[in-house]
């Protein structure tokens, strides 16, 4: 294991195959560029992670103002782990990992020890991401310092042919303190259990294009308005009715059409697109 308090590492190669080895970053200002990481079949320690953006737990230090970038992992079993503040992740290949259940490419989580400092301010973006168990997961703690949170996911593939890995999610995010992220753009393909998971109440998800088509937002907890419209969550039957005024005119049954349209057929559609509950 490299460690790095601050600096650049760049244009090496890591033959990883007898187990844990990679960078660790604990300090400012660093940056890892086109290395490629070989290997790492089964780690046995948290901080196996063949790049690692962590905190030095002597002097209360959290790893800040890094980039990842060009860089390639080959048949790894835990990729990047970030426990840091402003780290950018960008334009990295993962490919072929191993299967057990804690595989992953990309990992933003927090640090806990003797002082606990949460993730946040992180762009994940333009990452190749190719037969992995997990591909982004995002997990806080469960008290408020603990937290993940603007976590930007943006214009990543990830893909699982089924070629021996079992994609379970594509991207995760689970913790009572994840929060306000941005998950968008995203091309996610193959078969996987979970596909998109996302729990905080003000991450906003949308635009993620998988084999089933695109949804906007992720979820009915996720506010949406349109044309400068306050975001509210889906409605239900529960919501308040509008204004009535009886009017003299036609009368209308459950028969009469608009453009076409049954009034029931109208429901039925927004039903369908989730625009109501």
């Amino acid at each position: 294991m490299l460690l790095s308090h601050n600096g650049l590492v760049e244009n090496s190669y890591f033959d990883c195959t007898n187990g844990q080895c990679g960078i660790r970053f604990e300090s400012y200002r660093m940056i890892a560029r086109n290395n490629f990481f070989y290997g790492n079949p089964s780690p046995s320690t948290s901080d196996s992670a063949l790049i690692s953006v962590a905190c030095n737990a002597d002097i209360s230090v959290q790893a800040t103002d890094v980039s990842i970038m060009g860089n390639v992992f080959y048949q790894n079993f835990y990729g990047i782990n970030t426990t840091g503040k402003r780290v950018n992740i960008i334009g990295n290949l993962f490919y072929g990992q191993y299967n057990p259940s804690g595989a992953r490419a990309i990992a933003v989580s927090l640090y806990s020890g003797a002082v606990i400092f949460g993730s946040e301010e992180t762009l994940i973006s333009g990452n190749l991401i190719h037969d992995v168990r997990y591909g982004v997961t995002l997990a806080s703690g469960t008290s408020s310092n603990g937290y993940v949170k603007r976590i930007s996911i943006i214009g990543n593939q990830i893909i699982n042919t089924g070629a021996g890995i079992n994609g379970y999610y594509a991207i995760h995010e689970s913790g009572s303190y994840t929060d306000e992220n941005f998950i968008v753009g995203n091309t996610i393909r193959g078969t996987w259990t979970g596909g998109v998971n996302v729990v905080g109440a003000n991450t906003y998800a949308a635009n993620n294009v998988t084999a089933s088509g695109m949804t906007v937002p992720h979820s009915a907890a996720m506010k949406l308005g349109f044309f400068g419209a306050t975001p509210i969550i889906q409605p239900t039957t529960g919501v308040a009715g509008a204004t009535f005024v009886e009017n003299s005119g036609t009368p209308i049954n459950t028969a009469s059409t608009f453009d076409g349209y049954t009034i029931a057929q109208v429901v039925k559609a927004l039903r369908n697109l989730g625009l109501l509950a």
